[in-house]
């Protein structure tokens, strides 16, 4: 019994440090988890952005309102054709997409296709050689870039779920 009384002390402080030591080497783990998820949260989310300004501009480049900002007010860096933005899409998500859970990886695919689409849409609009026949070309778009819209604002809504961040 004596024996045990002395080595207890010693049994309760190499769990103790054991415990805290794996704990806290967990914790530091999970915190540079969180610290890299944010930053692939900023930079897809960065990339969302401008791309959702961009379709804005292009719907207000078809609304004839005095108010409507067109794609004459974007900076330079923000009008990117959807094919530039297919190709900043995959780059960006190329780097970050291992913080990205399935369902959001397929809400991406979603939205690939739908700038694909719109890749398409471009090229039929730029071969119309009719005035009128482009002016109808445009005008058929509108509803490709509102549903590129909507994919963008799913695809930031899944990225604000995944980070349990509120909107």
């Amino acid at each position: 019994m004596e024996i045990f009384s002395f080595i207890s002390p010693f049994i309760a402080a190499f769990l103790a440090s054991g415990l805290t030591y794996y704990f806290a080497i967990r914790a530091k783990k999970h915190e540079i988890i969180v610290q890299e998820r944010l930053l692939a949260f900023k930079a897809i989310h960065r990339v969302l952005l401008r791309f959702r300004k961009y379709y804005w501009a292009r719907i207000g480049d078809r609304d004839f309102s005095e108010f409507a900002l067109g794609t004459d007010s974007l900076e330079n860096d923000d009008k990117l054709s959807p094919l530039e933005q297919l190709h900043l899409l995959d780059s960006v998500l190329a780097d970050n997409e291992i913080f990205l859970p399935k369902k959001s990886r397929e809400l991406f695919s979603d939205l690939n296709r739908k700038l694909s689409m719109l890749c398409s849409s471009e090229m039929y609009v730029a071969s119309q050689s009719d005035d009128l026949a482009t002016i109808e070309a445009m005008e058929s778009q509108l509803p490709q870039f509102i549903g590129a819209l909507d994919a963008i604002d799913k695809c930031i809504e899944e990225l604000y779920k995944n980070l349990k961040m509120p909107r």
